[in-house]
């Protein structure tokens, strides 16, 4: 999948009376930065959520993947099969997924925040409660560790975080720790892993928001401390942050 492959694609495709989920048209919808990356990366979720409503078809050039590594990731899902194989490409059919992965959507009632302390940058820590998605805190490229602490009003009940990405769809940060406090001294992890998967969906039923939810369930929360820790080519962006009951 790419700029030159997708353009043949969408031309490939009024040929094929079927939908594609890859194309090109000058314009990059928002849930495609990271569409794109789970597959170069092998995640063998985003096939399971690509099939999630009825069969998938897979074509893959082998010239764009000379060690083999999407046609490893297409064979490993579940019930996969090879349809055509020939010299320069080969073609296969993902079934429908069963229990497919999904990610939560926005709900409860928004928590206020009382303040936010943010490294590096602490003076544009603003940037991410100023109400604008044009606008962001960056934490820098992803080659090392940023972090923005919450302080809420008072302790409470919190359900979910959620970091709206707003135009920088991209910057979702590789792997992320959510600590929580009752206090600001004693802090417990609460939740850890990557996000791609919650930009593809935020992106999908929220295009101007793109917000990553990331559901805490917790009660007596008054601190919450977001810490990137994975790395990645892109900077780590909070266009707006949002605390959800």
């Amino acid at each position: 999948m790419s700029d030159d492959t997708d353009a043949q694609a969408l031309y490939q495709q009024m040929f094929d009376p079927v939908p594609l989920v890859n194309g090109f048209s000058g314009y990059a919808a928002p849930h495609y930065y990271a569409l794109r990356t789970m597959m170069s990366e092998s995640d063998p979720r985003i096939l399971q959520v690509l099939a999630a409503r009825g069969p998938l078809g897979v074509v893959i050039d082998h010239a764009g993947d000379a060690d083999g590594a999407l046609r490893k990731l297409v064979l490993a899902a579940p019930g996969a099969t090879v349809e055509r194989m020939e010299r320069d490409w080969s073609s296969y059919r993902v079934p429908q997924s069963v229990n497919p992965p999904d990610i939560p959507d926005v709900t409860g009632a928004p928590v206020r925040i009382k303040s936010l302390v943010t490294f590096p940058s602490p003076p544009h820590a603003y940037r991410a409660l100023d109400g604008l998605r044009d606008t962001r805190w960056s934490g820098g490229k992803q080659e090392q560790s940023a972090e923005a602490t919450i302080e809420l009003e008072a302790a409470t009940h919190v359900g979910q975080v959620v970091i709206d990405q707003g135009v920088f769809v991209g910057d979702y940060p590789r792997t992320l720790t959510i600590d929580v406090s009752a206090d600001g001294g004693t802090w417990e992890q609460v939740w850890k892993g990557d996000t791609g998967l919650h930009a593809y969906f935020g992106a999908l039923r929220h295009p101007k928001e793109v917000p990553l939810v990331l559901p805490l369930n917790r009660d007596n929360v008054r601190f919450i401390r977001l810490r990137q820790v994975g790395f990645g080519p892109r900077d780590w962006s909070i266009a707006e942050l949002h605390v959800r009951q």
